[in-house]
């Protein structure tokens, strides 16, 4: 009850002229007199504002303290001031509590921001302007997901022709590899057969070559026993021995010479 009466004193605070109040503005929770309440009405900032009379906002007040909550002092108060997150009082205005967005600069203001720094800019009460951002992340969140989707798409088919490229070249390197084979088959079978084609002429050739090398061989034994002999009956003086021989020996020498000696 003590603290109901010490309330019945609240002085205005939106004025300094200590006059009593006579109204209590919700969204701002400060005290206001007549003439502060018809300016917090015209005031394009605070028009919209919730007013309550002051007997029932000492009565609301009295239920909130009865239950533990509730601060009906205006300005923040030391007590209430601590339980305040420090992130939403505003930097310029530390009694200021940061309520409202400036549309213009984007940027979070108290009433008096609103009112001196940032006048004739337009604005929204935090609450309203969250909301519109919600709807423009949603709305981002819906092209990004179509755009995800997108992605995916185009992901999965790089991975398909990926996997087929991969296969195709498997596929050729293989072909490839057996005709190669196939190649080095043949040109190995090719090259047996050349090998032994050409070893049968030479063995053919070489067997020539023995046959006209002992032809020749005898004949040159022949020859050269002929000329021997013909040497001794030239050389021996003896007549008779000469003509008992020459028939056998010219004879010899003249089938050397018709022998034909070719390679």
């Amino acid at each position: 009850n003590e603290s109901v009466e010490l309330d019945k004193n609240k002085l205005c605070n939106g004025c300094d002229e200590n006059i009593p109040a006579s109204f209590y503005c919700v969204e701002c929770s400060e005290w206001l007199c007549d003439q502060c309440t018809q300016a917090h009405k015209r005031v394009k900032i605070t028009k919209d504002h919730t007013i309550e009379a002051k007997e029932l906002a000492l009565a609301t007040r009295s239920e909130e303290l009865r239950n533990g909550v509730g601060n009906y002092d205006g300005k923040t108060s030391s007590s209430s001031s601590s339980s305040i997150n420090p992130a939403f009082l505003c930097n310029i205005h530390p009694q200021e509590q940061l309520k409202l967005y400036c549309c213009t600069c984007h940027k979070m203001t108290c009433r008096d921001c609103q009112l001196i720094e940032h006048k004739d800019h337009k604005y929204q009460f935090i609450q309203e302007a969250a909301s519109s951002y919600k709807d423009i992340l949603k709305s981002l969140l819906i092209k990004i997901k179509e755009k995800q989707t997108y992605i995916e798409n185009a992901k999965n088919l790089i991975d398909k022709r990926n996997k087929e490229i991969n296969q195709k070249e498997n596929c050729v390197v293989n072909e490839v590899k057996a005709f190669a084979m196939g190649l080095i088959s043949q040109i190995n079978h090719k090259c047996r057969q050349l090998v032994g084609d050409l070893q049968s002429i030479c063995l053919a050739k070489k067997r020539q070559l023995l046959q006209k090398e002992a032809e020749i061989s005898c004949l040159f034994d022949s020859l050269d026993h002929g000329l021997l002999f013909a040497d001794y009956l030239l050389s021996s003086n003896d007549d008779m021995q000469l003509l008992y021989s020459y028939h056998l020996v010219a004879n010899r020498l003249k089938t050397v010479l018709k022998t034909r000696c070719e390679v």
